[in-house]
């Protein structure tokens, strides 16, 4: 709040209007160019005050700019760099790498896995992911593990 205040010129939020919020969200993105939930923070603050403290009821705001960053795209392997990889790897390092890379799993996931959570028989892994323990599975192919 102490920035949007700053950016009005240090008027007092009773004084400034729904114009005034859109221009300094649409300054955070154009000219700071914050992330797009850095702006909606920034909204939401705003808004509070001006609902829960002042008591005003503000005209729609509707013309502000979203901010897009660009997603960054993973740095992908082919198949080839894989393989050499996978060559280069031996016991537990290689099974790890192909349980990464070949189920998706994270590497906080791989790591707690037990051989419990391994179903040898139907190719299955079930993983227990967060703290609301949703219980997913992955398949892996049988070649992976000897019986």
């Amino acid at each position: 709040m102490k920035k949007y205040i700053e950016f009005n010129g240090n008027q007092h939020p009773a004084k400034l209007n729904h114009l005034h919020i859109e221009a300094y969200l649409n300054y955070l993105v154009n000219r700071r160019g914050v992330a797009l939930s850095t702006q909606k923070q920034a909204f939401n603050s705003v808004m509070f005050v001006y609902n829960q403290f002042l008591k005003i009821k503000l005209a729609p705001i509707d013309s502000i700019n979203k901010s897009r960053k660009p997603k960054k795209l993973p740095t992908v392997l082919s198949v080839e760099e894989v393989k050499l990889l996978f060559t280069k790897l031996d016991g537990l390092h290689l099974l790890i790498s192909k349980l990464l890379y070949g189920t998706g799993l994270r590497i906080s996931e791989c790591m707690n896995l037990r051989i419990k959570d391994i179903d040898f028989n139907r190719n299955e892994i079930f993983v227990f992911r967060g703290r609301a323990l949703r219980i997913d599975m992955c398949h892996y192919p049988s070649h992976w593990f000897l019986h």
